[in-house]
């Protein structure tokens, strides 16, 4: 009897995965914002993403680097953001993670046009926060989350954020 628990223990502990699927900090994208668009003409949304850098994130012995380390951007379009969205998942070699985004970014066409549409996607993706800040505009939304910090801070220390 004991040697059937012994190999029924043994096949047990074969057949649990471990820790085979966790990835290490640096093999990820961590977008902080999305941005949206829509063109009323065309029917087609835009999603901006913006990702962080961790060169001016994580602590580093010595003095901190005086070269600006820039945004990471990316965008594109598609008939349905889920569609935009994955674009660019398949163009980012890391994959992306959605855990930190901590600010939406919408325009004001977006906001009249397709605002419940656009907040039922939102509320529907379980890695996006469910306290996020909604911010509206008028400006390009690839110029506002190009906006650098103060001192090289990395963008999650900008006024929208």
């Amino acid at each position: 009897m004991r040697d059937y628990m012994f190999v029924f223990l043994i096949i047990g502990s074969l057949l649990l995965p471990g820790c085979a699927g966790i990835k290490n900090i640096q093999d990820l994208n961590y977008i902080v914002a999305i941005g949206m668009d829509f063109d009323k003409e065309k029917n087609l949304y835009k999603v901006y993403l913006q990702g962080i850098n961790f060169a001016n994130v994580a602590k580093q012995e010595g003095a901190k680097s005086v070269e600006h380390i820039p945004n990471f951007i990316a965008e594109a379009t598609g008939e349905t953001l889920n569609i935009a969205v994955s674009k660019l998942y398949k163009k980012s070699e890391p994959p992306l993670f959605f855990g930190h985004v901590n600010t939406l970014l919408l325009s004001n066409r977006l906001v009249e046009h397709k605002f419940a549409e656009v907040i039922q996607e939102v509320g529907r993706n379980r890695s996006i926060r469910e306290t996020i800040r909604i911010v509206t505009t008028n400006e390009d939304i690839r110029e506002i989350l190009n906006v650098t910090a103060l001192y090289n801070y990395p963008s999650i220390f900008t006024v929208i954020f």
